[in-house]
């Protein structure tokens, strides 16, 4: 069997990754799942194997996170007070 990771989780409610990891550990021994964070209406997190510090794991974490921060600055403005009556 060929696993390619890191893989990108998309789950609706975070402790889905417990169970994840615990299925895919299963099969591949040694896999870690961590949330990475929360993109209304999913939880996003990444399917990896060694430290999340290395460059491939490294990388697609970063790419969510930043997916994700673009998302809450488009979506979860906070008004102005200036503007609020």
């Amino acid at each position: 069997m060929n696993i390619n990771c890191p893989v990108e989780l998309i789950v609706s409610d975070y402790h889905e990754f417990d169970e994840i990891q615990e299925q895919m550990r299963k099969i591949i021994p040694g896999i870690k799942v961590k949330e990475i964070g929360f993109d209304a209406p999913n939880y996003i997190g990444i399917a990896y194997i060694g430290n999340l510090r290395e460059p491939k794991n490294q990388a697609l974490r970063k790419k969510i996170q930043t997916r994700i921060k673009n998302f809450n600055k488009q979506n979860l403005k906070v008004p102005d007070e200036r503007n609020v009556k």
